[in-house]
């Protein structure tokens, strides 16, 4: 190899090692910025939905929900329940918490998600031919109705209230439609109260006409 060949090599490897300190550089940079940017904020999203209910509850597109930045969380809201279990299930109602945000009135704010005809809150309601069950094996997907979320938009709008830091999701009750059921994760009637495992006809009639939400003290529903 003549000098000046030798001199050419030395400047190519001089460039290409140049070339990759830079490239280091920056990449070694990128990840630095990368670390030092802050964690993006997300909204606490907790379930208190009993393990042994025969429901599996699933939000859709989570992310969403979590985002502290979007205003139209509540829109997007959307419950998918699966019954899990052997019978058919008439009647569902869960609440969506909001323990941080008050209204004016100073109680905690919450909405509710349902499936099934209202007055079937009530165990010794009786089952109509129009009513469509759960099946087992069945899913819905279950939604904030409108009503409540206009509601909430135009508190938002008027500073009334503000957005939640976190979320909890709380079962009310399972109608079976044949006088069995849950309140929370207590099953109704309670297993000493059904004899040979039958059914109690008069359901519980102190829940006759009643909504749900009226029994959790402190909470005012936008439903």
């Amino acid at each position: 190899m003549n000098a000046h060949n030798f001199r050419s090599l030395i400047r190519r490897r001089h460039v290409t090692a140049l070339a990759l300190s830079v490239s280091l550089v920056a990449v070694c940079g990128l990840s630095y910025s990368r670390a030092q940017e802050p964690g993006k904020e997300e909204r606490e999203v907790v379930y208190k939905i009993p393990k042994h209910l025969p429901i599996k509850f699933k939000v859709k597109k989570p992310e969403k929900l979590k985002d502290k930045k979007n205003e139209d969380w509540l829109d997007d809201l959307e419950v998918e329940v699966t019954n899990t279990g052997t019978k058919p299930i008439y009647y569902l109602h869960v609440s969506l918490d909001l323990p941080d945000v008050f209204a004016p009135s100073g109680l905690n704010v919450g909405f509710g998600l349902q499936y099934g005809r209202g007055k079937l809150v009530s165990l010794s309601e009786p089952v109509l031919p129009d009513d469509v069950p759960i099946p087992p094996g069945g899913v819905v997907v279950l939604k904030v109705p409108e009503n409540p979320v206009e509601g909430w938009k135009l508190f938002r709008a008027q500073g009334k209230v503000t957005n939640p830091k976190r979320l909890e999701f709380i079962l009310n009750k399972i109608n079976f439609g044949d006088g069995t059921g849950f309140i929370g994760g207590k099953p109704i009637p309670e297993p000493r109260e059904r004899g040979a495992n039958a059914p109690c006809a008069g359901g519980d009639n102190n829940a006759r006409g009643r909504r749900p939400l009226d029994i959790r003290r402190g909470v005012i529903s936008l439903t």
